[in-house]
C-alpha cells in the first residue's frame, strides 16, 4: 500500500514527466497530493525515484537507522557533554533498538522518522549554543518528517516540545551539558528558556514552509467531514475497549526481552540498569529525562494506568486519532533510556 504511493510518484515523473496531483492507480482518481501519507513533496522521494521503489524504501530505512544511532552519539557528546564511551554507548543502544525494525517489518516504512528525533535535538542544542545554521536546518528536518510521517512525526515533535518545557526546570540540564549554565549564572533564566524558544521558532518556520503540503490535506479532510469520518477503522469516541494500551507486565517484559518477548520498547537489561544508576548518581541532571520517561510510560499505559492521561488528550486535535498508544508512545521510551544509560559510563572516569 505504501510502496504504491512512491511508485505512483516515480511513474508520473519518469514516464509522464509531470508532478502527480491525482492518480488513477490509487482509489480511482484520488487526489494524492492531499493524502497525508503522500510522499510527492517529501525530499526523500528522490531516493525512490532514482533507485526504484523497493530499493529506495530500503535505503531510506537504512539511512534512518544510521541517522538515529549517529545523531544520538553526536547529541550526547556535543550537547549533553558525555564522555566518548558514554556517547558511543547511547548511540549504539538507540541505533540497535527494535522500534524501527519492527515498524519496517510491518510495512510501515513511513514511520522511520522516529530515528530523526536525536537529529532534531542535536540541531536544537546547537542553536541553543549560539549556532545560527541549525535553526535554519531544523524546520526542513521537521518538514521532511511531517511530509509523510503521519501522527508519528507529530508525536515525535510532542516529545521534543515536552523536553523543552522540562528543560526550564532549574539545574536539570535537559538539553545542555551544564557548562553553559556555569558560564552564565546571571542569565540562567534566559538560558533555560532557549530550548523552548528555538523549538517554537522552528515549529513556526516549519508551518510556513509546509503550507503547500498541509493545505491540500486540510482541505481534503474538511471536505470529507473531518479526520474521524475518514479514518473508518478508528474509534469515533474514546473507548478503552478499542485503545491498544500496554499493560505494566507487557511493558517491562518487552523492555528487557524477558523470556524472548520482543516489541517496540525492547531495549535490554543492561541499558535499563545503567539508566537506573544514572538517575540516582546524576540527579538532578537526569530529572527532566526521568519526568519525560514517566510521562510517556504513563501515556503508553493509557487506561491501564492509575489515572488515564490519554483520555483528556482526546479532546485535542491529532490526539483524537491516537488509539494505539503502544505504538505512538513507545519510541520515546526507548530513546530516553538510551540517552540516560550512556551518562552512567562517565562514572568510569572516577576509577583508577
Amino acid at each position: 500500500q505504501y510502496a504504491s504511493r512512491h511508485e505512483a510518484v516515480r511513474k508520473s515523473i519518469l514516464e509522464y514527466h509531470s508532478v502527480p496531483l491525482r492518480s488513477h492507480w490509487l482509489g480511482g482518481g484520488y487526489p494524492t497530493i492531499a493524502d497525508p501519507e503522500d510522499p510527492t513533496l517529501n525530499p526523500l522521494v528522490l531516493v525512490t525515484v532514482v533507485f526504484g521503489t523497493a530499493m529506495g524504501l530500503k535505503l531510506i530505512a537504512y539511512v534512518a537507522l544510521l541517522t538515529g544511532g549517529l545523531a544520538t552519539y553526536a547529541f550526547t557528546r556535543s550537547i549533553l557533554g558525555y564522555t566518548r564511551s558514554g556517547a558511543l554507548y547511547s548511540g549504539l543502544v538507540y541505533g540497535t533498538s527494535l522500534f524501527i525494525p519492527i515498524r519496517l517489518l510491518g510495512g510501515n516504512t513511513n514511520e522511520v522518522y522516529a530515528a530523526f528525533v536525536p537529529l532534531c535535538l542535536l540541531l536544537l542544542g546547537l542553536a541553543c549554543q549560539g549556532r545560527k545554521m541549525p535553526i535554519v536546518i531544523l524546520p526542513f528536518v521537521f518538514y521532511t518528517m511531517l511530509s509523510d510521517g503521519k501522527a508519528h512525526s507529530l508525536m515525535a515533535m510532542f516529545y521534543i516540545g515536552a523536553l523543552c518545557l522540562l528543560a526550564m526546570i532549574p539545574s536539570t540540564n535537559a538539553l545542555s551539558s551544564g557548562r553553559e549554565e556555569s558560564r552564565a549564572r546571571a542569565g540562567r533564566w534566559a538560558l533555560h528558556h532557549r530550548p523552548l524558544k528555538f523549538f517554537l521558532l522552528a515549529t513556526a518556520l516549519t508551518a510556513l514552509i509546509s503550507m503547500m503540503r498541509l493545505l491540500p490535506a486540510e482541505e481534503l479532510i474538511r471536505s470529507n467531514g473531518g479526520i474521524q469520518q475518514m479514518l473508518t477503522s478508528h474509534p469515533k469516541v474514546y473507548q478503552s475497549d478499542f485503545v491498544h494500551a500496554y499493560t505494566v507486565e507487557r511493558l517491562w517484559k518487552e523492555g528487557v526481552s524477558f523470556e524472548g518477548r520482543v516489541g517496540q520498547v525492547t531495549i535490554g537489561w543492561i541499558p535499563l540498569v545503567l539508566s537506573a544508576i544514572a538517575f540516582i548518581a546524576f540527579f538532578p541532571h537526569t530529572l527532566a529525562w526521568g519526568l519525560s520517561l514517566l510521562l510517556f510510560v504513563w501515556l503508553a499505559l493509557a487506561h491501564r494506568a492509575p489515572v488515564d492521561l490519554l483520555e483528556p488528550l482526546w479532546n485535542l486535535p491529532v490526539f483524537d486519532t491516537i488509539y494505539r498508544p503502544d505504538k505512538y508512545f513507545s519510541f520515546q521510551i526507548a530513546f530516553t533510556i538510551a540517552v540516560v544509560s550512556g551518562r552512567s559510563l562517565s562514572l568510569l572516569e572516577k576509577l583508577r
